[in-house]
């Protein structure tokens, strides 16, 4: 499937998502944004919205793959949509995926994470619910570090990786801020290439 799902981080419009779009349209993909607005620090402090953002974002999953369907003219999609979703984006996907099964992507981008550095990437795939993930990560983004003492249930696998040892996780540290991440050269030269290859 070349459905291509985005989800943005906090205190952000999601400006990269529009880029993203554009980039993605241009090489064959079909992309669809979960735009949830500006998402303030003390919604994110907040568990309840957190998890209520988890439910919005499994309506949205199932909503587009649904009508990836019905654009295919098949009742069973061909493969599996992607997922491209920076720091608090990361958050709310993994965690929905991990309340709601049905949830399953091909393959999952994120940069800046701020899921824990322990979160277990091969009980998902031994759910079948992932097939490759990329992790790109900047030593110099301290949002990780500040969400893993702020915000429950989060992490700083965005400043030092996953610990999780499963072949299909690939990461990268970058020495650049984490905004460089998301910008078109990046999209292009390092995201791109990861998903149009084939998934480990």
């Amino acid at each position: 499937m070349n459905l291509v799902l985005t989800a943005h981080g906090i205190r952000t419009y999601g400006t990269w998502q529009k880029m993203a779009s554009e980039v993605l349209a241009l090489h064959g993909f079909q992309p669809r944004n979960f735009d949830y607005g500006r998402y303030p620090v003390h919604r994110l402090l907040r568990p309840a919205c957190n998890e209520a953002m988890v439910g919005d974002f499994a309506n949205f999953y199932h909503r587009e793959v649904q009508e990836a369907r019905l654009r295919s003219g098949s009742a069973i999609a061909p493969g599996r949509p992607t997922v491209v979703a920076p720091r608090l984006g990361c958050f709310i996907v993994a965690m929905a995926m991990l309340k709601y099964p049905s949830i399953q992507f091909d393959k999952v981008v994120l940069a800046g994470s701020i899921l824990p550095r322990d979160f277990s990437w091969s009980m998902l795939v031994m759910r079948d619910q992932v097939n490759s993930v990329r992790n790109d990560f900047s030593l110099r983004d301290p949002w990780p570090f500040v969400a893993k003492w702020s915000v429950r249930g989060a992490g700083d696998s965005g400043r030092g990786g996953f610990s999780d040892s499963w072949s299909g996780l690939r990461q990268t540290a970058y020495a650049i801020k984490h905004s460089d991440l998301l910008r078109r050269i990046h999209f292009e030269d390092q995201w791109i290439p990861f998903l149009k290859a084939e998934s480990a």
